[in-house]
């Protein structure tokens, strides 16, 4: 039986639709080796496995000079201070977002380009440190499971 389509098909259309329903059957079969397969699953084709989004998940730990952490979860791909600003983590502006990370984290990291390393540079009013990193600059990886960054003195630039 062919699947119902919305909207009408000519009947030259409805014969090559079952034409190829019934090809597609002949030709999806499981080759089962012997083994017993539910008959429900005998048409289905198999698909490489696509990853999940658990799979994307890292974690961010935001430390202050207080001694609190904040441990969120985070997508690989997105940069350290969008997960900032999607929890609510005062961090600073796009530019002035300074984070210093722990050496285990900093090790694993891609090491600052060239861009980040300049705008690194123009940050006179905070203390460089030697893991010292721009936080949106800092992307999130899928071979670094947690990223660990001390939130120095943040100036609210929004507030003149």
């Amino acid at each position: 039986r062919v699947p119902a389509i919305v909207g009408s098909l000519s009947s030259q259309n409805m014969l090559a639709a079952r034409a190829a329903a019934g090809a597609l059957r002949s030709t999806s079969r499981v080759a089962t080796a012997g083994l017993r397969v539910n008959p429900v699953f005998q048409n289905t084709r198999l698909f490489a496995s696509v990853p999940t989004t658990a799979e994307r998940v890292v974690h961010v730990t935001f430390c202050t000079d207080a001694g609190e952490r904040l441990r969120v979860p985070a997508i690989v791909g997105q940069s350290v201070f969008e997960v900032a600003v999607q929890n609510k983590v005062v961090i600073g502006d796009a530019f002035t977002c300074h984070v210093v990370l722990d050496p285990d984290s900093y090790a694993v990291h891609p090491p600052p380009k060239d861009e980040e390393m300049n705008e690194l540079a123009q940050l006179t009013e905070v203390e460089r440190k030697p893991t010292s990193r721009i936080a949106s600059y800092l992307q999130l990886v899928a071979d670094v499971p947690e990223t660990t960054c001390a939130l120095g003195d943040v100036r609210d630039y929004s507030v003149p």
